[in-house]
């Protein structure tokens, strides 16, 4: 899932997240273009799956405080997870 105004393979999309794990440089910098977007923000992303299908989903909340620190959450909708069906 990217959030929309970030180009997919740029240097700060989520598609980089995989080989940049740990790496503060990119988890600031995606932190700082992303606040420059104005909310709400939209989300986008493609799902392959068997028609009906049902697709079990949740988010990785993060945010900064005053100082920069980074911190996050998962919100799993309670622990039932949020549920599409194609």
């Amino acid at each position: 899932m990217e959030l929309d105004y970030i180009e997919w393979g740029s240097e700060y999309s989520v598609s980089q997240s995989a080989y940049r794990k740990g790496d503060k440089n990119y988890e600031k910098g995606r932190a700082q273009v992303i606040s420059k977007i104005p909310a709400p923000r939209l989300y986008k992303a493609l799902i392959w799956a068997p028609m009906n299908e049902k697709v079990n989903y949740c988010f990785n909340l993060i945010s900064t405080d005053q100082s920069g620190k980074l911190s996050g959450k998962w919100d799993n909708n309670f622990g039932n997870n949020y549920v599409l069906t194609v």
